[in-house]
């Protein structure tokens, strides 16, 4: 009788898991497919590598590019980029890869929180599991063709292989450890502090237990992907940059930005940018990631204490996390543009770091089930209302500045219009006010407040990404712009319908930017396609055809006009 008991309650665990993972496909695929979506200037980046590796030659549109992208996220669009040629399907069957793999980050943050706690009920655990795959980024990015997912779903599965290793010392999770921190690097190289936390790490464990063995089961496949990746970055420059090398976004041109940056006011602004980032990680996760962090400290501390190996594994995440800001403060505040002109939404950026997250919101979940003193909720809530002041003062000089929406997802709750401008006090007010709310919910209802607090903490998310979400698309849809016209530009969709209905496979595109260039190649996938600028126009054959941006020549150019609207001619070339 006993084992049909322990049986039950496995097909129980099985039926409630099944249930939140349905849960997590439905609202994922509901909130991706909702909206036309829009494109980032990097979307071009992943699917030029896209398409090298299912055989198209982009070579014309890329040979000039100067931003370098990793080619991690590229290898799975290739997938259905293989099977094809329209945009708008690609785009879609990326939408479900990060249904899919939001489903992943459930089921990997279950099986974390099983090993971490298990003095906490299992279906809680369940519950915290799910409320992290349904954070306000995770849900918004969910509706985006960039890496993101990818990266949040490949750190988490780092940080599983790695806490199993600790757990067990099998080398196979050594391995895929190994494996699934060298892909993390492959998918963004932003992320080398997930690389160079994982390194330091092992080597100073073993050296300090002279474990050679796991020193080499550890990083021998790590050392693999790494030299995977040279490999395959040297055959992308050769076909698609035809050996040029670039300028932009490469680990040299950082350093050489910041080197030529270094003072007094490059400091001030580097501590900004982190109280800022901080700031976010705060309030976009209404405290939660803060527990978590806190969660992480005590428990490093208890493990030291015990001289149990898993004090490596919360070094490890530790570091990943710090190191992690640490490069998107030096990529963004510190390296790009004259601080004086910063993007208003640089000083809280959150977007690099939230790479990390999942587990320290799993953590802190979890430290929610087992109980919080009332001191460090009110500690917490006061710290967030010095900090959003500070925050708000030191940005006032920026919010005339430039500013990216898709930057801060986790704290755009407050806007329901596309007129509504972003403000650090606004978010601020909406976030600690909610934060108060669930704290007097959580002290308040001894029995349910557990859940009550995990439920209401899960649906301010995904309420909150998916207005994220409409806004940021609306935002775009509104204002149509070079980076989104496979989307929402008519002027561009009729000058393609006019090449496609004349059987125009060749041709070249003369604009002053290169993503006009690069948006007419993916709108003809397999058409070959030359950016080119003015002084470039005898590179031209005779009886070629060349599309021409009005926007940077208002006057047809050298040939017979076959076709012209209001924002482009089409002509061949004499």
């Amino acid at each position: 009788m006993e084992w049909m008991i322990q049986w039950t309650d496995k097909k129980k665990e099985k039926v409630a898991v099944g249930l939140a993972v349905l849960l997590c496909f439905i609202v994922h695929l509901l909130t991706s497919t909702q909206f036309t979506g829009w494109f980032s200037g990097d979307v071009y980046g992943y699917l030029s590598h896209a398409a090298t590796f299912t055989g198209r030659n982009w070579s014309g549109v890329l040979r000039n590019a100067s931003s370098f992208y990793s080619w991690g996220y590229s290898a799975l669009l290739a997938i259905p980029m293989a099977f094809s040629s329209n945009i708008i399907t690609v785009y879609r069957v990326a939408m479900l890869f990060n249904v899919l793999i939001s489903c992943g980050v459930l089921l990997l943050c279950y099986s974390i929180a099983k090993m971490l706690a298990q003095d906490v009920n299992k279906y809680l655990l369940l519950l915290c599991a799910t409320a992290v795959s349904l954070y306000t980024s995770y849900i918004f990015q969910g509706a985006v063709m960039l890496s993101e997912m990818w990266l949040y779903f490949f750190v988490l599965l780092s940080i599983y292989f790695v806490l199993k290793y600790l757990k067990t010392y099998a080398i196979r999770w050594g391995i895929c450890a190994g494996l699934a921190v060298g892909y993390t690097y492959i998918i963004h190289n932003r992320s080398l502090a997930v690389v160079i936390a994982y390194a330091i790490v092992v080597l100073a464990r073993s050296i300090r237990q002279k474990d050679w063995k796991s020193l080499l089961i550890l990083l021998l496949p790590l050392a693999f992907m790494l030299a995977l990746n040279q490999g395959v970055l040297q055959y992308l420059n050769v076909h698609e940059k035809q050996g040029r090398s670039y300028t932009y976004n490469t680990y040299a041109s950082q350093a050489q930005n910041v080197g030529s940056k270094v003072n007094f006011y490059f400091l001030i602004s580097g501590i900004q940018c982190i109280l800022g980032e901080i700031w976010y990680a705060i309030i976009g996760s209404f405290g939660i990631v803060l527990i978590g962090i806190c969660s992480g400290i005590k428990t490093y501390i208890k493990e030291k204490k015990e001289k149990n190996d898993l004090k490596y594994f919360y070094v490890f995440v530790g570091l990943a996390l710090v190191g992690t800001e640490m490069v998107s403060v030096l990529d963004l505040a510190l390296a790009k543009v004259p601080l004086d002109t910063l993007r208003y939404d640089v000083y809280i950026y959150g977007r690099y770091w939230e790479t990390v997250f999942a587990f320290f919101l799993l953590l802190g979940m979890i430290e929610c089930c087992r109980g919080i003193e009332r001191k460090t909720w009110i500690a917490i809530i006061s710290g967030s209302v010095v900090l959003s002041v500070f925050v708000e003062y030191m940005t006032r000089i920026y919010q005339n500045n430039a500013f990216n929406y898709w930057a801060i997802p986790a704290v755009l709750l407050p806007y329901f219009s596309t007129q509504n401008r972003f403000t650090v006090m606004q978010s601020s007010i909406v976030g600690i006010t909610f934060m108060i709310f669930i704290a007097v919910i959580y002290y308040n209802y001894k029995k349910m407040g557990k859940i009550a607090l995990i439920g209401i903490w899960t649906g301010m998310c995904v309420f909150s990404g998916y207005n994220a979400n409409y806004h940021v698309a609306e935002l775009y849809k509104d204002t149509p712009n070079v980076i989104n016209m496979p989307l929402y530009e008519t002027q561009f969709q009729v000058a393609c319908d006019y090449l496609s209905e004349n059987g125009i496979e060749e041709f070249a595109v003369c604009a002053t930017d290169g993503y006009r260039a690069v948006a007419f190649q993916i709108k003809f996938m397999e058409a070959k396609v030359t950016g080119i600028t003015e002084g470039e126009l005898d590179e031209i054959e005779s009886g070629k055809t060349y599309v021409v941006d009005k926007m940077a020549w208002a006057e047809p150019m050298e040939g017979t006009v076959l076709y012209e609207n209001e924002n482009y001619y089409i002509i061949r070339k004499k």
